[in-house]
């Protein structure tokens, strides 16, 4: 009896601690909020940004690193889908150096 609770405690204490590995990567991957508008309106007005050539989705008004893949960023003129992104605010937030 001893036995099977000690077995059914070690399952739940695996479970939880895979669970919770998982989960930490998550949010490194979420889109942010940038709340620099400055930055924002400079990108819309010169039409370029720094950008992942992996992660589209990683905008920036300033070189900077991939918080995804860790490439540094390229500047690109802004696509239609990135301009977008920049207007609903799901992009995401590279590091910068």
């Amino acid at each position: 009896m001893k036995r099977s609770i000690l077995t059914v405690m070690l399952i739940a204490l695996l479970t939880i601690s895979i669970t919770a590995c998982n989960n930490s990567d998550t949010k490194n991957n979420a889109p942010v909020t940038q709340t620099d508008t400055s930055g924002m309106h400079h990108i819309m007005e010169t039409g370029e940004v720094y950008t992942c050539i992996m992660d589209r989705d990683v905008i920036g008004d300033k070189p900077g690193v991939c918080p995804k893949c860790g490439m540094s960023l390229v500047k690109r003129k802004i696509t239609d889908s990135q301009r977008k992104m920049l207007k609903e605010r799901t992009y995401t937030k590279p590091n910068y150096k």
